[in-house]
């Protein structure tokens, strides 16, 4: 098909001896050309900066022993260096991210010196990156393949430190013998923000970065999930999830909003911290702990195939003492308040004979007085009303009258004729028969007469 449209396609690697063999040795990758496929040593492959071994069929990490100056430049140099797009080592790249934004707190030339108390630090990190040549990361998620599973579902974890904020997603596939397969799909960890946050509002951080990690990979992988369930070990994070019954100032309330967008509360569970894998996102480690972790194969109750093992769906996490988060608005428990002891009025009914037998009758009948004139002559003038306030001779037949048309300008009202009246049960007519005469054809309407203007009437 790609032949049909003359577009050729070279520089091909793959791992397959049949699928290089079905191209010419020019269209190969250019290390493969003169290789005798099926006996040589095939050679490591850049695939979109990543470093692929065919041999293995695994992604590896190949770290540069390039000397650079302890500068704000040669250190962001390194650090920018480990091209990891997959988060594949985010736990040890985590620690040169905080190395450098504590470096460059301080304001300096980009090729000044840093401090020196930082240096032994800073050089037993870009030792420990010598080990991730040890790493191998397979390039498919699980061994069998996904069209022939019955069942796939995602696991995304979170977790949060001062340091930094993690997540980490994995793939769980179920075949027709019910056997359990779980492969590392991505991880993704940022720098906590500064200045620092509490841990819940960081804890809910991760959980919107789990969020975001999972929709960049439902929108990536070819393939329809089963099921997608987030785990975290704040119980905290969870009440703000499950909440029904509270409401959170801004900062958690925006966060909240942003995780109910993509995902039910009943997605949510809880995970010990020591079966978080996205812990080690958060806090940095050690590249020779990181091999044997469950940060690659994910927590041990991932491979059990009893669906309660890997929490209850349905529980309803409620919140951490309420009354007590700084996060959770209070409940309001009054609108209206009143004094406690005040007096109440005295019963009776206030006349205007013996006003001056107490001096408090005398006040109550002129506040009476007051309200009821407002009332009657001044509140009706504030706002102009439909309805007739003093009485108005009605419109008769053969009135002439202009129509009012919202169409048109004051200019091009027609003029019309009353021909009918239709008054209503109090006698006042509120409605009238007009007609006009437009174009040499005569039309009627019915109108309220609030669209009448009377220009000749028998009653002026």
């Amino acid at each position: 098909m790609l032949a049909e449209s003359n577009l050729r396609l070279h520089k091909i690697a793959s791992n397959s001896t049949q699928v290089m063999n079905a191209f010419p040795a020019n269209d190969r990758a250019k290390d493969l050309k003169d290789l005798c496929l099926g006996t040589d040593t095939l050679p490591l492959q850049k695939s979109l900066g990543l470093s692929w071994d065919l041999e293995r069929d695994s992604f590896v990490f190949q770290v540069s022993s390039e000397e650079k100056p302890f500068t704000r430049r040669g250190v962001l140099s390194t650090v920018n260096s480990l091209y990891d797009p997959l988060g594949f080592v985010a736990p040890v790249t985590i620690k040169g991210k905080a190395l450098v934004r504590e470096l460059s707190s301080k304001k300096c030339d980009w090729d000044a010196l840093l401090p020196q108390e930082k240096l032994h630090e800073w050089l037993l990190w870009k030792e420990s990156l010598q080990a991730l040549e040890h790493i191998e990361i397979p390039r498919c998620y699980v061994s069998t393949p996904l069209s022939a599973v019955s069942r796939k579902e995602l696991y995304v974890f979170s977790d949060a430190s001062n340091t930094a904020i993690g997540a980490v997603a994995y793939l769980k596939t179920i075949d027709v013998c019910n056997k359990c397969s779980v492969g590392f799909v991505m991880g993704k960890s940022k720098l906590s923000p500064k200045p620092a946050h509490t841990i819940p509002r960081l804890e809910l951080c991760a959980a919107v970065l789990a969020v975001e990690l999972y929709e960049l990979i439902r929108d990536e992988i070819d393939k329809d999930l089963d099921a997608v369930r987030f785990f975290t070990d704040s119980k905290t994070v969870l009440g703000y999830i499950c909440n029904t019954s509270r409401r959170f100032f801004l900062y958690v309330a925006n966060r909240v909003n942003r995780i109910r967008q993509v995902t039910h509360p009943d997605q949510w569970a809880y995970v010990p911290t020591e079966q978080n894998p996205a812990d080690y996102a958060s806090r940095p480690t050690k590249t020779i702990y990181l091999q044997n972790s469950i940060w690659f194969s994910g927590p041990p109750f991932l491979y059990h195939t009893d669906r309660e093992e890997l929490g209850n769906s349905a529980e309803n996490y409620p919140l951490i003492e309420p009354e007590a988060d700084p996060e959770i608005k209070p409940t309001v428990a009054m609108l209206l308040t009143q004094k406690v002891n005040s007096l109440s009025a005295p019963f009776g009914k206030f006349e205007t004979t013996g006003l001056h037998v107490k001096q408090w009758k005398q006040v109550q009948n002129l506040a009476d007085t007051f309200w009821k004139r407002w009332k009657r002559e001044y509140l009706s003038n504030l706002q102009s009303r439909r309805k007739w306030t003093q009485n108005r001779p009605n419109i008769q037949v053969g009135d002439v009258v202009l129509v009012k048309d919202s169409q048109e300008s004051r200019n091009e009202w027609p003029v019309g004729l009353i021909i009918n009246t239709l008054p209503s049960r109090d006698g006042r007519v509120r409605k009238v028969e007009v007609k006009i005469v437009k174009q040499g054809t005569a039309k009627t309407y019915t109108r309220p007469i609030s669209d009448i203007v009377v220009l000749v009437s028998d009653n002026t």
